[in-house]
């Protein structure tokens, strides 16, 4: 396992300056018409969704990479912690805040959050398609972890992909080109193909809405998930406050 970890930092490493074509379906992502409006339909939905919640004060970002939702939360919040193991999806991540006119309000912690603790709490901790890449005996830990940056009443909000290979009998497919270049290895592990064809294992689970909520539970948190259509679902847990 800890090879693995290695090898996942170093394909999010390399794969930085081409991660944002995945988000908006260009090059081998590419959905073609169809399935692209598809895709910006989920997207649409699943920022509604996010609108609705309470993201404000001083939040937390796991794995914050090359900045999208980095972006987001710097626009409502009165500051943001980035924390990202990977020097070029930060690079990326903090030319788009500069850009956006947001940087006083972000900071960034290059680190393995696989070892990392808080030295502070916040009113929020998100993390956008990150703890699907977690090996399932260290998510319990890091879920300790997250209750412990977060103030009583603090709120966790996680973002991932619907658990489709998991659920045979639903009705729809997930979103995803033939053409990316991903291969399941078995429920824990993925190959991923670069444009420039060299590959990297990574961890990829998918997260089941019932499992996370009760693990969410016992670190002392009230959680629920919401799902899109066919694509996403949201993670939403509020730390229990103690009297």
């Amino acid at each position: 396992m800890p090879d693995l970890i290695k090898e996942q930092k170093a394909y999010y490493q390399a794969r930085a300056a081409e991660y944002d074509e995945w988000w908006e379906r260009r090059g081998r992502y590419d959905l073609g018409p169809d399935g692209n409006k598809a895709w910006r339909e989920e997207k649409e939905a699943v920022c509604r969704m996010v609108d609705a919640l309470p993201l404000t004060g001083d939040i937390l970002e796991f794995a914050g990479g090359t900045g999208f939702w980095t972006t987001y939360l710097a626009r409502r919040a009165r500051s943001v912690t980035v924390l990202d193991a990977s020097a070029a999806m930060m690079e990326i991540n903090r030319k788009k805040i500069e850009d956006a006119g947001l940087l006083d309000r972000v900071a960034y912690q290059r680190v393995d959050i696989f070892s990392w603790t808080p030295s502070k709490t916040y009113d929020v901790a998100f993390a956008g398609f990150w703890i699907s890449h977690i090996p399932a005996d260290r998510l319990d830990g890091f879920l300790a972890v997250v209750a412990a940056a977060l103030k009583p009443g603090g709120s966790f909000v996680a973002l991932e992909g619907q658990p489709v290979r998991s659920q045979p009998q639903k009705q729809f497919i997930r979103l995803r080109s033939e053409k990316q270049g991903t291969v399941r290895v078995d429920d824990s592990v993925e190959v991923r193909t670069l444009n420039d064809g060299s590959s990297f294992r990574i961890v990829k689970r998918e997260i089941d809405p019932d499992d996370i909520v009760a693990r969410l539970g016992r670190a002392g948190f009230r959680a629920r998930c919401e799902m899109t259509a066919r694509q996403f679902q949201l993670v939403i847990a509020n730390k229990a406050v103690v009297e």
